[in-house]
């Protein structure tokens, strides 16, 4: 009796595992059986996926040091303008973020133009 449950308890494991591999979800190997597939396949290709993983995980880590040694070399770039943007749960940007950080206060709430007078001039002759 406890051997039986040992073995329903680690079938149920073997189910688990081979549905969180996605190579795997919805494969049968056995027609006479359905869902039923070999435990050594399962733990061969749970084992595949482990290592495919960390290799993309790898690849990732070295893009993001890239990334943060590009932005390191661009700090003295003055981007003027931008707002700190904050992005929420939803992956929305947050209506707070959303504000001018002009350098002139009394330039809020003006258009681009009127802010920095950027009309047309007539040109006065002498």
């Amino acid at each position: 009796m406890i051997e039986k449950r040992y073995r329903l308890k680690l079938n149920d494991k073997i189910l688990s595992l081979r549905n969180a591999v996605p190579a795997l979800r919805g494969q049968t190997q056995d027609a006479v059986i359905p869902g039923k597939l070999n435990k050594g396949t399962v733990l061969t290709k749970a084992t595949e996926y482990i290592q495919q993983l960390e290799r993309e995980k790898s690849d990732l880590e070295r893009e993001v040091e890239r990334l943060r040694h590009e932005l390191e070399a661009r700090k003295g770039f003055e981007w003027g303008g931008v707002a700190n943007v904050v992005v929420n749960e939803n992956g929305m940007i947050s209506p707070e973020s959303c504000t001018s950080v002009m350098s002139p206060p009394e330039g809020e709430g003006m258009w681009f133009e009127e802010a920095y007078d950027l009309r047309p001039r007539k040109r006065v002759r002498v």
